[in-house]
């Protein structure tokens, strides 16, 4: 795929300072962050309740990354051609429901279980669809992809592609469910982790056809907003 290869090795890079944010603030994104909030909070005896919690986790977690990761942000949307990202979202995202397709059918071969964080995420959608839309369309996309794509896709992808796939898919799934570890059987957390699967390669193939971190954003958008319309639908 020499297309995607070059663009991928041509868009805008991390710097140094970047990827060590990055790496320090991973593991607080992942664990510490609701906990400090949730300390700082009872600490000024602010009352909150599961959906403001949720709203200051993701609006915590954006400024730090909009800060720290400016300078890779605003080079690469200076440099982003729109046919490449329009064409990276677009493939991605037909990539995406192929998958998620392919993916049902394997899970069906376990039979029927339920994947926590879809469970807690449409419970919280029907109960405060604003909120939700703000979290999950406009500020967790920007996070995740900074993290998941940008500081551990790409540097891997421009050595070795396979490895980068296998690796920012893992940390995708991860990043979803550990917060349930300990409260959900280990068997239901890995056949849920399999839903993640489609989303992840689709999102890294996003970035490699388009060429800026933009277009797995935008990817990323699109499909957390269908997800987001079609749970409305439902309620």
């Amino acid at each position: 795929m020499p297309f995607a290869s070059r663009s991928l090795e041509q868009s805008p890079r991390m710097t140094r300072g970047e990827k060590i944010f990055g790496w320090v603030y991973l593991p607080f994104y992942l664990l510490l962050t609701p906990l400090l909030i949730q300390l700082f909070l009872r600490w000024r005896g602010i009352e909150y309740d599961i959906y403001s919690l949720n709203l200051i986790f993701f609006y915590v977690n954006f400024i730090a990354v909009v800060i720290f990761c400016r300078k890779f942000l605003i080079k690469s949307l200076t440099q982003t051609r729109l046919l490449p990202l329009v064409y990276g979202v677009l493939t991605g995202y037909g990539l995406h429901w192929l998958l998620a397709l392919a993916v049902t059918g394997v899970g069906m071969l376990f039979g029927e279980y339920v994947n926590p964080a879809d469970a807690t995420t449409t419970e919280m959608i029907l109960q405060n669809r604003g909120m939700m839309t703000v979290c999950a369309v406009f500020l967790g996309p920007l996070v995740e992809e900074v993290l998941m794509r940008g500081l551990i896709f790409a540097p891997l992808a421009r050595r070795r592609r396979w490895v980068a796939y296998v690796v920012s898919t893992l940390s995708f799934s991860l990043l979803h469910l550990l917060g349930y570890a300990g409260s959900v059987p280990v068997g239901q957390l890995l056949r849920s982790m399999l839903d993640y699967v489609p989303g992840s390669i689709a999102l890294a193939a996003a970035y490699e056809r388009g060429g800026t971190i933009w277009s797995p954003i935008a990817l990323h958008m699109l499909i957390n907003l269908m997800s987001v319309l079609a749970v409305g639908m439902l309620g």
